[in-house]
């Protein structure tokens, strides 16, 4: 599927992964979108490594919260695309990711499993995932404090 964008529209992704798997990132985003501006959503203390790479145009900087990235960035440029790299095949740990993504205005959402294998993915994909993990971990919490309350070893005295 070939998405199209204008020429001055970049591609956004998500810093979700090390500095060191971005270069896969960058690379697979570099043969899907050619001609596109690369622009990086990163915490501001990353911002000087990101540029030294001359694939990327921009650092978009975004303060993370305890959860991670918020859900509504603010964004109010269009975007080409918007890629959530994946350390993992099917994106647990995400939920805060995806929502974020989904707020942002755009061509397509992409997912890069692995780092490198972009896969398209809809809006409602986003959320469904989102969703999913929230979800679960919502009905995991109640076992986590049991197991917790059982486990924790007594003072012996």
């Amino acid at each position: 599927m070939s998405t199209p964008q204008p020429s001055d529209s970049p591609v956004l992704i998500f810093r979700t992964v090390s500095i060191e798997k971005m270069d896969a990132v960058l690379a697979a985003c570099r043969a899907r979108w050619p001609q596109a501006p690369l622009a990086v959503l990163s915490s501001p203390n990353r911002k000087a490594e990101l540029l030294a790479d001359p694939r990327v145009a921009e650092v978009v900087s975004v303060v993370l919260g305890p959860e991670g990235f918020p859900p509504r960035l603010g964004l109010s440029r269009r975007f080409a695309a918007v890629v959530v790299p994946l350390g993992n095949r099917r994106g647990s740990g995400y939920a805060n990711v995806f929502t974020a993504a989904r707020s942002c205005s755009t061509g397509g959402h992409f997912l890069a499993r692995y780092c490198a294998e972009l896969q398209s993915v809809s809006r409602t994909g986003l959320w469904l995932r989102s969703t999913a993990e929230t979800l679960l971990l919502a009905l995991a919490l109640p076992f986590a404090w049991l197991a917790a309350a059982l486990l924790v070893p007594r003072d012996p005295r």
